[in-house]
């Protein structure tokens, strides 16, 4: 049982690999769809119903996703969410957002500067 979920999970991390490297190759499109059902059933023979959500089915939507729109780096939101929780930080007063999130920015720049090159 354990060997058969370790190979489940290293297959998932090998389709996660696969979605979000830089260089696609379309040929093998097929190939990631049979092996994300593949690793489903594996998935769903060893663990409960209560283990698959929306989560879980997701994947097939990711691997779809990434046949229509390309490149998976090039189109998620990640790194400007990471960049708005750092703005977010400097608010201080809920009636300025924005001026406290340039304020804060502009601190933080003039701080770089100070420290990088006085």
């Amino acid at each position: 049982m354990a060997k058969s979920c370790k190979l489940a999970i290293i297959r998932l991390f090998c389709v996660f690999k696969k979605l979000c490297a830089k260089i696609l190759n379309p040929t093998t499109m097929g190939e990631l769809k049979k092996d994300v059902t593949f690793i489903l059933v594996l998935l769903e023979q060893k663990f409960p119903p209560s283990f698959f959500d929306i989560m879980t089915h997701l994947l097939f939507h990711l691997v779809e996703e990434l046949e229509i729109c390309g490149l998976v780096h090039a189109h998620w939101m990640y790194p400007i969410e990471c960049y708005m929780k750092t703005l977010k930080g400097y608010v201080r007063n809920i009636v300025r957002l924005e001026g406290n999130m340039v304020e804060g920015y502009a601190l933080e720049e003039a701080l770089r500067f100070c420290t990088e090159y006085l």
